[in-house]
């Protein structure tokens, strides 16, 4: 075979924001892709540290990277739920910048390896991603990549943002989520392990979703806080059935960003539910929450005996889910309406009746009774 030189008119300063964390997550992305693609292309990450730096070997068993795959916008997981990356361009934008700042970047796949430059391109007079391919001494059973150079402090950097690299990080499983309860993890929204973005507000915990559960772009940075509010509420409400320590942590502190949308997802049965009226019900006892003055105002109108607390509308609608709710505002003496002002006028005129001339008698049933029909009570 013929060696072969590839050009990709892909500028050196293309993507000029991305980092070598960028690059180097791309990479991790598009193994473990691979790996869930292709079912038996299981992923493997090991490192190496010399007085060049920390050498990283990136790959997968059983499997080969086509030429084709570097025609950007290429791929073969754009109907794939479960994969991180859609749009083609990942690893070969991450090699740009890998090249970028100075790394030495190869890979072996088949029979094949390819190098990569910022070659020199008298057609567009000036620096543009090349890839040359020669045949290999030996065929490998591999895709591997391998990035020489990076330093031990951008290594170690980088590892606080990919779970892959972090043996001992602490997580409570859901069905759609690692629940990432570590100081070193809180306020972080990773997918597939893979760091994407900081919190956007406050949050108990760090959050590790699986792969498909949020739309990313191509900068894989960005998940809207809607949305992460929304999934961080309903996986706190699933690891709570079988978490005291979480339910109690989230039912002290329910006013952050992930806890928004608990009352989505609660029932009257839930453990959460009963948790959270237990808390408010030990602060005041024999007590009902209430939104505002005004409906305490209302309720006190209402109820005879009962004993109302302004809560926020937040602890407002957790709280009436719960069956505690519902039984304690069953047990309130309700108050008895208020006598109209046609039943005001007829009881007087019943009572003093014999007191009256037949003139008085006349106005009362001529005039009063019917005018009391359009007065209103005061309050």
């Amino acid at each position: 075979m013929k060696n072969e030189k590839i050009v990709l008119s892909l500028s050196t300063n293309y993507v000029s924001h991305w980092t070598i964390h960028d690059a180097l997550r791309e990479l991790y992305q598009n193994v473990i892709d691979r790996s869930n693609e292709e079912g038996k292309a299981e992923w493997f990450s090991t490192t190496s540290e010399s007085q060049n730096g920390v050498e990283l070997s990136l790959g997968n068993y059983s499997t080969e990277l086509s030429k084709r795959t570097l025609i950007l916008g290429e791929t073969t997981k754009k109907d794939n739920i479960k994969a991180i990356g859609k749009f083609g361009e990942g690893y070969k934008l991450a090699i740009l910048v890998l090249l970028r700042n100075k790394l030495k970047v190869e890979i072996h796949t088949g029979d094949e390896k390819w190098t990569f430059k910022l070659a020199y391109s008298k057609q567009f007079d000036t620096k543009i991603l090349t890839i040359y391919i020669e045949q290999s001494e030996e065929v490998t059973t591999r895709l591997l990549f391998n990035i020489k150079g990076i330093s031990s402090k951008m290594w170690s950097s980088y590892s606080q943002f990919n779970l892959n690299l972090q043996d001992d990080y602490e997580f409570i499983q859901t069905r759609n989520c690692e629940i990432l309860t570590g100081k070193r993890n809180l306020n972080k929204i990773f997918i597939g392990g893979l760091y994407v973005c900081p919190y956007s507000g406050t949050s108990l915990y760090g959050y590790n979703f699986n792969s498909g559960v949020f739309p990313l772009g191509r900068d894989r940075n960005i998940i809207q806080g809607f949305n992460a509010n929304w999934e961080a509420s309903q996986v706190l409400v699933d690891a709570s059935i079988n978490n005291i320590k979480l339910l109690n942590h989230v039912v002290d502190n329910i006013d952050t960003d992930d806890t928004k949308y608990l009352d989505t997802f609660l029932n009257s049965t839930n453990a959460m539910t009963h948790a959270l009226w237990a808390k408010f019900y030990a602060q005041y006892p024999a007590s009902l929450p209430v939104s505002d003055e005004y409906e305490k105002k209302n309720m006190q109108k209402k109820y005879m005996n009962g004993n109302f607390v302004i809560v926020t509308s937040k602890e407002l609608a957790l709280l009436k889910q719960s069956e505690e709710y519902d039984f304690e505002l069953k047990s309130l003496e309700k108050r008895p309406p208020a006598p109209t002002p046609t039943e005001i006028v007829n009881g007087f005129y019943d009572k003093h009746l014999k007191l009256m001339s037949a003139d008085l008698k006349k106005v009362y049933a001529s005039e009063l009774m019917l005018e009391a029909i359009n007065w209103k009570v005061e309050e």
